[in-house]
């Protein structure tokens, strides 16, 4: 019969263990980058531990389960979602994974869908960090209105050059590849490039004779192409943490629609990343297929105070904590929150005074094509709202 289990108390508990998930993790249980402290730290994935020796080795090519059975995608039967065109529509959940309709693909396990996504990297600008207030200084505050009504666009809570000193620690942590970014000056008043204070840690990839091609011909039209960054290691490396990175063999298995692995560990993911130096430190605890379904909740505070997950027996395990990082891919991060009543859901309104909560309000944006889609609490999530924190104290 199916039990449940408490574990031990931890000081951080991670849900989903993904690309930004394995950076909380080796960052908070590596005690000399705490100033001694030995934080406890718990991740808890859906999926296995994906080995690229014994699982995606050149032993193991399965084309057709890879493309069409999408075997590395979350398993439909464990967890599937709905698609409607609108919120009045019956709707079926998903059976197969198809293109392009049903191409929702979830990660599942460590690393998530970054184990088989197609590695490109890189910077955003500075614009991208100041959109609303550079907007309204260039065209003046009535034209948001006037080509989007009802915009909920807002600027950063800090701008590129505040940010840009942690894109060089997630360069080094992952080992990019590339050439600055085509800025002609790399100079912070060049605002329509982002930019860099260093260089890629790894070289770009050697070109392909089409990518030569290309070069030329584009030189030959007074263009200034640039390598494209890269999450692929050009060379071996090892990172900060000290985990080793084996380079790109070029062998193209893991080239097609976003669905195939990395044979030997050089596209950058958790898994092969920031993980290791976690687990190395002694202070950090992986749980692997895991279903996260309810976070528990203080009365008073409304703070998180556990984690509820299925093992693979059924078992239902509580893990409490005092900080917990909300790492989840995409739908599932704004689902979690709202079966567990946290916050309130996001409702778009044409009249903007109606507009009420927050959870789930990041992909809006007062954008005509998908406000059918997403009113009522029915949300999807964007890279704005990806890794929440519940603020605590360590």
């Amino acid at each position: 019969m199916p039990t449940t289990i408490t574990e031990p108390a931890a000081d951080v508990v991670i849900l989903g263990v993904g690309y930004m998930s394995g950076v909380i993790a080796a960052e908070l249980s590596i005690a000399s980058l705490n100033g001694g402290k030995n934080y406890k730290v718990v991740a808890i994935t859906k999926g296995p531990y994906w080995d690229y020796v014994n699982d995606f080795s050149t032993t193991k090519y399965d084309e057709w389960g890879v493309g069409l059975g999408r075997k590395y995608d979350s398993p439909l039967p464990l967890q599937s979602a709905t698609i409607r065109n609108t919120p009045y529509q019956f709707a079926l959940p998903v059976r197969r994974y198809t293109m392009p309709i049903q191409y929702h693909a979830l990660g599942h396990g460590v690393g998530g869908a970054a184990q088989h996504y197609g590695g490109t990297m890189g910077r955003q600008g500075p614009w991208g960090y100041t959109q609303y207030s550079s907007t309204i200084a260039r065209y003046g505050a009535p034209f948001l209105d006037t080509v989007n009504p009802h915009s909920d666009l807002e600027d950063w809570p800090l701008t590129y050059a505040q940010y840009e000193p942690y894109y060089v620690e997630w360069e080094k942590a992952h080992g990019l590849c590339g050439d600055y970014n085509g800025s002609a000056t790399n100079q912070p008043s060049d605002t329509g490039y982002p930019w860099m204070s260093v260089n890629y840690p790894l070289p770009p990839s050697p070109l392909t004779p089409i990518g030569q091609s290309f070069q030329t011909a584009t030189q030959a039209l007074g263009y200034h192409p640039f390598p494209h960054v890269s999450a692929l290691a050009s060379q071996p490396y090892i990172n900060q943490y000290g985990v080793p990175v084996n380079p790109c063999v070029y062998d193209g298995y893991c080239g097609g629609p976003c669905d195939y692995a990395c044979e030997t560990g050089a596209k950058a993911n958790a898994a092969y990343r920031t993980i290791p130096a976690a687990m190395k430190s002694g202070n950090f605890t992986l749980v692997v297929n895991g279903f996260i379904f309810r976070l528990d909740t203080d009365t008073a505070s409304g703070l998180v105070t556990a984690a509820r997950y299925y093992d693979p027996q059924g078992n239902v395990h509580i893990q409490p904590g005092t900080v917990f990082f909300n790492g989840m891919w995409g739908y599932n991060m704004i689902r979690i929150m709202l079966l567990s009543g946290i916050g309130a859901p996001y409702v778009w309104n044409s009249d903007p005074t109606l507009v009420s909560g927050s959870v789930g309000r990041g992909p809006i944006q007062g954008n005509k094509r998908v406000r059918n889609s997403l009113e009522h609490g029915r949300q999807r999530v964007s890279c704005r709202e990806r890794g929440r924190w519940q603020c605590g104290h360590l």
